[in-house]
Parts: C-alpha cells; sequence; structure tokens
C-alpha cells in the first residue's frame, strides 16, 4: 500500500466519522479503493457515516471478496438503507454475500415496496421461541432493549409478545410458549404511511411489530420514526378527494383487521363470539 492511502486508513480508522464527511463528493471508484485499502471494521464505520446512495454507488464497484467482510459487519439497518440506494440488478448479489441470518431480515426488510409501512421497519433486535425456557429468553435478549420481546414460530411467523418485565419475575424454567400472549397488536408491511400514522396504537405503544402477508415478523416501527416522517412529508395532501379518502379509510381498515383477526384466532370456540360481543359493544 502506498504511503498516503496508508496514512487516509489509519486516519479513517481513527476518525471514521469525519473519514466519511470527506469522502462525500469523491468518485465513487475512488470511494471503493478508500474502503478497500480500510481495515473491513474500520470500514464499517465510515459507510455507517456516510450518505445510502453514495455508499451504495462504490459498493455497485467493489469485488465481491473486498466487499462482503464489510457486509458481513455492516449493521441490519444501515445495510438495508444503502442496499435500497444499489442498482437492483447488483442487489440480490450483495445479498447472497451475507450471512444467511442477516441476509433473511434484510431481504423481508427490502421487499417492502416505497411508501409502505415495511419501508420505516427496523430489525428485530432478538426473537423467542417457544419452546425456550426463561433463562434461555433472558440470554438471548442480553444486550438489547425495548419494553417487550417477540415469539416466533420456525417459520419466523408472529404468534405471541411478552413484556420483558413479566419475562424477568416468572420461574426460570417455564416455557415462553405458557407465558407469552397470543394476541398481538401487529402493522402489516403493506400498509400505507398515513395508516400506520393514524393507528390507534400509538396511545398506548411506541413500538410496533410489522408482518408480512404471510404474519412472518419483518421488523419494528417506532413511533417516533413515524412522527419524523409525517413532518418531513407535511400534512396528508386533501387532493384526490373521495378516492384518497377511500383508500386512507381502507388502509386504516387493514391496519385495524390485522390486529383483530389475531386476537379472534387466539381467543378460539366460544370464546370467539364473546370477543366479537365486545367489540361490538365498545364501537356503540
Amino acid at each position: 500500500m502506498l504511503a498516503h492511502r496508508h496514512l487516509a486508513a489509519r486516519f479513517a480508522a481513527a476518525h471514521p466519522g469525519e473519514a466519511a464527511r470527506r469522502l462525500e463528493g469523491v468518485p465513487s471508484a475512488d470511494v471503493a479503493e478508500f474502503l478497500a485499502d480500510v481495515d473491513p471494521a474500520a470500514a464499517v464505520e465510515v459507510v455507517e457515516g456516510m450518505l445510502p446512495s453514495s455508499a451504495a454507488a462504490a459498493f455497485e464497484l467493489m469485488p465481491p471478496a473486498v466487499l462482503s467482510p464489510i457486509l458481513e459487519r455492516l449493521p441490519v439497518a444501515r445495510c438495508v438503507l444503502v442496499l435500497r440506494a444499489v442498482a437492483r440488478a447488483d442487489r440480490q448479489a450483495m445479498v447472497e454475500l451475507l450471512p444467511r441470518t442477516s441476509a433473511f431480515k434484510v431481504e423481508r426488510l427490502l421487499s417492502s415496496t416505497e411508501g409502505s409501512a415495511g419501508v420505516l421497519a427496523e430489525p428485530v433486535p432478538a426473537v423467542l421461541s417457544p419452546g425456550m425456557d426463561v433463562t434461555e429468553a433472558l440470554q438471548s435478549l442480553e444486550g438489547t432493549s425495548g419494553s417487550y420481546a417477540y415469539v416466533v414460530d420456525g417459520d419466523h411467523r408472529l404468534i405471541g409478545v411478552i413484556h420483558r418485565k413479566e419475562l424477568s419475575k416468572s420461574a426460570r424454567r417455564a416455557k415462553i410458549g405458557g407465558l407469552m400472549v397470543h394476541s398481538v397488536v401487529r402493522l402489516p408491511s403493506s400498509a400505507s404511511l398515513v395508516a400506520v400514522r393514524n393507528h390507534r396504537a400509538w396511545v398506548d405503544y411506541e413500538t410496533l411489530p410489522v408482518v408480512d402477508g404471510d404474519g412472518v415478523l419483518v421488523g419494528l416501527i417506532r413511533h417516533r420514526n413515524v412522527r419524523r416522517t409525517a413532518i418531513a412529508r407535511g400534512p396528508v395532501a386533501s387532493a384526490g378527494g373521495r378516492a384518497a379518502a377511500l383508500e386512507t379509510f381502507l388502509d386504516l381498515g387493514e391496519v385495524y383487521w390485522s390486529g383483530l383477526s389475531s386476537l379472534l384466532t387466539a381467543l378460539g370456540g366460544r370464546d370467539v363470539e364473546i370477543g366479537i360481543e365486545k367489540v361490538n359493544r365498545e364501537a356503540r
């Protein structure tokens, strides 16, 4: 490595944020060459400080052997942001460079259409399975934050939720399947941002899970990010008349029914009738 490139690599390792700022506006080929010279761990820190579009342009010019160790270390949330800006022809090849677990999360998040709930979804830091005991669950959640832990089946479908305080108070050998609440308020990944913004569950929750059409847990949406998006986009345009109003109404209905149907499924048998009667009384 030439002396000036060696010094640049050392600078990036010591000051990744400043390096990211200085790389903005530099030709993509030079950025790609620079990232290739930097230790992968330092390159990740630099990429996290760059605009996703700039990082994407450099990634498209990097050979798989050089790009792979960077992608492997890049947090899933940042990886998704960058890969959204990568040309579709190159995107799948980059996903295949990821570890299997990360690739699954990234693919689910990338599948969301623009302007839908899935675009705001963040990766779930850790999930539980119903067969885990409390000790295993607490170990799995160690180092993560959030008030709730979500439970998935073998196909990663969302099947339950448990409050972390409740988990910490439970017997260590108790199984998660017996402790979890089956009814989970959730957002469909296809729901519009208008529907998400107006969801009444934000009164009680700061974070909501997002599922795809198969019930697979795609990620989480934080209310603060919904508010930021609303501010950035401005008020919903009134143009479009009845069509726009109807579309919003249907979106809200989809979001509401997604939570309600999981509740009714969990109740089962005669309890379904009781649940429906209760919903009707509350509606009146």
